[in-house]
């Protein structure tokens, strides 16, 4: 569900793409601008991986799922290129006081609150093959950071779905604990109560360290001792799970 939700997010903002409608008045120029944009759109990608409706697409799952996004506009020969960058790269834990400046989370700013600069990893964080290195500078005007701010002073991005991550979680844990109940009472088909008190313990079997190794299979029928009852814990799970999933839902709501 979390997943549908974040590909319906991020296809929303793309319905439209940023398209080429030039203001010239001679209709040959207007054609021939939206051939030179629509030619440089299909190389836009410096890593040759999709075109510039591709980089918007990326741009606005990133949004959804990570809060903000990072483009790096690269000057080539054949004109500029667009490199996405993931917002891990842009170093979170690079903060301190600069000479006329300070850096907060990865982007540097300069006496006038101005961003002037951002800090990027050479390797991600959790890459297996990562190598130590500082952060290298790259300078601002070479950067787009997209990202919806929620407050004054806001620097990074917040996820659209942080509201939903920890009942998302409590809907999984949930619907775990119902799938194993449910395993768990199949494995019961009837209980047979002794009359003559001649039956053993209800579940026989090697318990090693409290766990029953052996003793309950799919369709048993256990007997019980004369004065012996099962009573099973049975809580009101559909409640729990329709607040749960409600829960869930209110927080992937449009915002």
């Amino acid at each position: 569900m979390v997943v549908q939700r974040c590909q319906q997010l991020d296809g929303g903002p793309c319905r439209r793409r940023i398209e080429t409608n030039g203001p010239h008045t001679d209709p040959a120029q207007r054609s021939e601008l939206d051939q030179i944009f629509e030619f440089w759109s299909s190389d836009a990608d410096a890593d040759k991986r999709s075109n510039f409706g591709g980089i918007q697409t990326d741009v606005a799952r990133g949004l959804v799922v990570d809060g903000e996004a990072f483009a790096h506009v690269i000057s080539t020969d054949s004109g500029p290129k667009i490199r996405l960058i993931p917002p891990e790269l842009i170093d979170e834990s690079y903060t301190r006081e600069l000479d006329g400046g300070y850096v907060v989370s990865g982007i540097e700013f300069n006496q006038n609150a101005d961003r002037v600069a951002y800090w990027i990893r050479h390797d991600r964080p959790f890459s297996q093959f990562s190598g130590y290195g500082p952060p290298r500078r790259v300078d601002a005007n070479e950067i787009l950071h997209i990202m919806r701010p929620l407050a004054a002073g806001q620097v990074r991005g917040i996820s659209w779905l942080a509201p939903a991550i920890m009942a998302a979680s409590d809907l999984d844990q949930l619907t775990d604990a119902l799938r194993v109940g449910v395993k768990v009472s199949a494995m019961h088909a009837g209980f047979l109560v002794d009359q003559n008190g001649l039956g053993g313990e209800v579940y026989d079997g090697n318990a090693i360290g409290g766990i029953l190794e052996s003793g309950l299979e799919p369709g048993t029928l256990k007997r019980l001792p004369t004065g012996m009852d099962v009573k099973f814990n049975t809580p009101p799970h559909r409640w729990r799970l329709i607040r749960s999933l409600n829960s869930v839902c209110a927080s992937l709501l449009p915002r």
